[in-house]
């Protein structure tokens, strides 16, 4: 948890500590939004003004100034830049005048290195609260995914289907691969993945008179041996529900069938989809000499 803090320093020789709690997913950048706030918020109030008329707000942070006093785009933290350009024209409506400089951070500038001092303070006390005040965007969208997923996950763990489910998600596991594809198993598919391969939609290229088609009666290729053929469905529907285990994917693609090492996306499956392939090349029976 992160702490951030403002400091108001009037003609007086008294000084305002205001500090907040920031959620560890807020950036820097949010923090020196919040400090911003925490200041305009103070201000507001017009008992804490009292008789001030100028109102020069110091900060480290160019981009904070930049979003602020220049219209800088920012993607995030818009409800938080909307309150303090508001505040800062409500403040300006009743006469103040309000600015925003820069000053440079950690250079032993009184104000700035207490100010410091009790931002680090402020994060060891909120580490200590139970329950933070949501400041991102992102806060907000994980605490709602996590509770779906809890109530979702409760009812698929007391449910029939979801007990049944899980039995099978076991005995797929327990059939991923302890040693690599055979050789055999390893040439056939990377025939299927150059598209060089036992397939008559490929060898009718190679001898024009042979025919193209699959016993099926449509046209055999990679994409239909794998995808569509009616003569593997019960093969097919096996791996595809093997294969939802790894990939979470409800449908069959032949890129990730195919997919190889170099493939980002399931770089850390390709061992166990590879093999669920293999499991389909022999079920098909289709390459068997």
């Amino acid at each position: 948890m992160r702490g951030w803090t403002a400091i108001l320093i009037s003609n007086s020789t008294e000084h305002v500590e205001l500090t907040q709690p920031v959620s560890n997913r807020g950036s820097i950048l949010l923090g020196e939004l919040v400090a911003i706030k925490l200041v305009i918020d103070f201000l507001i109030i017009p008992n804490n003004r009292k008789n001030t008329e100028s109102i020069k707000i110091f900060s480290d942070s160019q981009s904070a100034i930049g979003i602020l006093t220049l219209n800088w785009k920012s993607d995030n933290y818009g409800k938080t830049i909307h309150d303090i350009k508001f505040g800062i024209l409500a403040l300006k409506s009743e006469g103040s005048i309000v600015s925003i400089e820069w000053t440079p951070g950690h250079a032993d500038i009184q104000g700035n290195e207490l100010a410091d001092q009790l931002a680090k303070k402020a994060a060891q006390e909120a580490e200590k609260i139970q329950s933070i005040p949501i400041f991102t965007k992102q806060d907000i969208q994980k605490g709602a995914k996590d509770s779906v997923m809890l109530k979702w996950q409760n009812r698929w763990d007391t449910s029939d289907k979801g007990r049944r489910y899980y039995a099978f998600q076991q005995n797929v596991k327990n059939t991923l691969p302890k040693d690599k594809p055979s050789t055999e198993i390893y040439r056939i598919t990377t025939s299927l993945r150059t598209g060089y391969c036992n397939l008559n939609s490929y060898k009718s290229m190679i001898c024009p008179a042979l025919i193209d088609k699959c016993s099926c009666g449509q046209i055999e290729t990679v994409d239909h041996y794998l995808l569509d053929c009616e003569n593997y469905e019960e093969a097919r529907e096996k791996l595809r529900s093997a294969l939802y285990f790894i990939t979470s994917k409800l449908t069959l693609e032949s890129e990730v069938l195919l997919a190889t090492t170099e493939n980002d996306n399931y770089k850390h499956h390709i061992e166990d989809i590879q093999h669920l392939l293999g499991v389909f090349i022999k079920d098909t029976g289709r390459f068997t000499k």
